[in-house]
């Protein structure tokens, strides 16, 4: 068993490597904002090359962004992950890239191997969600343990979240609903998503109170979010135009008043403002179809949305309201 195990950790790395090489190759092609030069290009590629090596489950065959002890961290992580999330979106668009990424037929001619991709295929998204939900528990105890460490007071404050002292509860609007935060458990009295939840309680964390000046940024403009927010932008516009394809006016904008949006004179064709949080709108511009062009939309956050949320977490607050916005129309 042991020499099996061996054998399928050997080609299993094989394939990795082959598979990095390319995602390295045509992720420093493409990239422009990438600007790397061919020694750093290299270089990031061994050490890849080397934590793969390494690795102490190379015989499960698992991607390492599942991984139950994934080995790459800090910068090798964040490279890791950019590369990946970047090269699956170009292969979307690109049926080019795809065949570019397709890994040499000699690597799979060994029979071990294509028997066990194909058994380890529903472990492999089975273990995913474990780790995901894993991940998730971590950080969301993390958060709130360091939300304990504060007053009510003080939270209030600086998120333009309701403390009542009497009650020891924060009461915080997003959207249409207002929450209630138990403290110091920090439990809610809604059903809202798990991800909603915990961006809500790194709001709380991160809030500093800074004032905006009502000015609008993209998500790339976010101060991290050259890669991940840009990459969003994008993502975002091409699921406006499905979601919002043949949809008449009047029902775009009742399904945004559902979501207990405002609206605002703009020269797009309607302009909502979603109150998201307290101290962080989420502003939808739509323009409706007309002869030459398609309907469109961009989603915009206001300039100070850095004091409130991470990059990461302002994409989850796009994702969550690209899904209410598809909610709410599916209701009407």
């Amino acid at each position: 068993m042991l020499i099996v195990d061996k054998l399928k950790g050997n080609l299993y790395t094989r394939i990795k490597k082959h598979m990095t090489k390319k995602m390295y190759h045509l992720y420093y092609r493409e990239n422009r904002e990438a600007s790397q030069s061919k020694e750093e290009y290299e270089a990031n590629l061994l050490r890849a090359y080397r934590h793969l090596d390494a690795c102490r489950f190379k015989n499960k065959g698992w991607p390492c962004p599942t991984c139950p002890s994934c080995c790459f961290c800090g910068k090798d992580y964040e490279t890791m992950t950019e590369v990946m999330s970047l090269v699956q979106e170009w292969m979307k668009e690109d049926p080019d890239k795809v065949r570019f990424m397709r890994t040499q037929k000699s690597l799979y001619k060994h029979r071990l191997l294509h028997d066990t991709i194909n058994v380890h295929k529903g472990e492999l998204m089975e273990y995913k969600n474990q780790t995901e939900n894993r991940a998730f528990q971590e950080m969301l105890q993390a958060a709130v343990k360091r939300l304990q460490n504060r007053s009510g007071e003080d939270l209030a404050a600086k998120s333009g979240a309701v403390f009542h002292s009497s009650r020891n509860v924060l009461e915080v609007l997003s959207f249409y609903e207002t929450i209630e935060i138990q403290l110091p458990e920090f439990c809610i009295n809604s059903d809202m998503d798990e991800w909603h939840y915990l961006t809500l309680l790194h709001y709380l964390d991160m809030a500093d109170g800074t004032e905006g000046s009502q000015k609008l940024i993209t998500f790339g403009n976010l101060k991290d979010g050259l890669i991940r927010g840009t990459k969003f932008d994008r993502t975002a516009e091409q699921k406006l135009e499905k979601l919002l394809q043949d949809k008449d006016p009047e029902k775009i904008q009742k399904a945004c008043k559902n979501l207990g949006a405002e609206f605002t004179e703009t020269k797009a064709d309607l302009c909502a403002v979603f109150p998201v949080l307290p101290r962080y709108p989420v502003t939808l511009k739509i323009w409706f179809a007309d002869e030459e062009f398609p309907v469109s939309g961009k989603i915009f956050l206001q300039d100070h949305a850095d004091h409130y949320l991470s990059v990461e977490d302002a994409v989850t607050v796009g994702e969550i309201l690209l899904q209410k916005l598809s909610e709410a129309f599916s209701s009407l």
